[in-house]
């Protein structure tokens, strides 16, 4: 808290990065303004004027990650030989988080709330309450020919870098019945459907056999 309070003293701006979910790297993340662009800094406080092992190995990952973010430099980051490169994009993003709040609410006084949000995907928020029987007669009215399953809560207190639950699902109440089991989102893809519109493109996708990603 010292160094937090004394990087707020010489007008940078500090944050806590346990307290956010999504900040993993270091303890702190300072931004300091200058006259270019915003410049944030990653750092890892220590007790002791010592760095053990451990302590090395955390200053080279944070040497990596800053390289990362500020000279696009690449890097595995999450797992050895995946490599890493930002690439710029030129189309906006497609993404329906602000669905997942209203749908919280019909799910509190229906036991669930369902929405095809495009073809091929479809959000469910379900009371943990359902039976196994209901829950089937739910998702038959929303068929997918080659449906993946992906449940939200498994991506609690997921490493990689990914919107938080916290945010997406709007209200801390929902967030906490998330977190106590009370309700579950599920998201189910098509992956015929996935695969048809990336064949169009001259693409071509298949699964990874990894527990954090699909394809």
């Amino acid at each position: 808290m010292q160094f937090l309070r004394k990087a707020f003293d010489l007008g940078a701006i500090g944050i806590l990065n346990e307290l956010t979910l999504t900040l993993k790297y270091g303890d702190l993340s300072l931004v300091v303004i200058n006259e270019v662009q915003p410049l944030p800094i990653l750092v890892e406080v220590k007790k002791s004027g010592k760095l053990n092992q451990r302590g090395m190995r955390q200053i080279d990952s944070l040497k990596k990650l800053s390289d990362y973010l500020l000279k696009d430099v690449p890097i595995d980051l999450y797992h050895d030989g995946q490599v890493m490169q930002r690439i710029g994009s030129y189309s906006e993003e497609i993404s329906y988080p602000h669905l997942i709040p209203g749908m919280f609410e019909e799910a509190r006084k229906n036991m669930y709330s369902s929405k095809k949000v495009e073809d091929g995907l479809f959000y469910h928020v379900i009371d943990t309450k359902v039976s196994e029987e209901e829950l089937a007669l739910i998702l038959s009215k929303f068929p997918a020919r080659e449906p993946i399953l992906q449940f939200s809560r498994n991506f609690i207190y997921a490493e990689q870098g990914y919107t938080p639950l916290s945010i997406t699902v709007g209200k801390p109440e929902n967030y906490w019945d998330l977190l106590m089991g009370n309700f579950e989102i599920l998201t189910i893809a098509d992956f015929s459907v996935i695969e048809k519109k990336l064949n169009e493109m001259d693409c071509k996708i298949s699964y990874l056999e990894e527990d954090q990603f699909i394809f």
